[in-house]
């Protein structure tokens, strides 16, 4: 792809980064949404949320990753708990 190839990944590694931080909050804020019709918790969500987000920029990648895998069981686990 010539010296503008690693601009190209770059970017599209951001946009992605981006659009799955914007979903998982999306879908957070929808559940909580469902579970709450108030809204009440709404604010704290998204502090953790802004909180998870910087820590997961600073924090060191395999611990970051592992939480991530801990995270997405629970979510399997609450799900399948649900379907059943």
């Amino acid at each position: 792809m010539g010296s503008w190839g690693e601009y190209f990944i770059l970017v599209t590694i951001l946009l992605f980064a981006y659009s799955s931080i914007l979903e998982n909050y999306v879908y957070a804020e929808a559940n909580l949404l469902y579970l709450e019709e108030d809204g009440k918790f709404i604010r704290f969500l998204q502090f953790i949320a802004l909180i998870m987000a910087f820590l997961g920029s600073v924090m060191d990648l395999e611990l970051v990753w592992s939480l991530v895998d801990v995270g997405m069981i629970l979510v399997i686990t609450l799900n399948l708990f649900a379907i059943f």
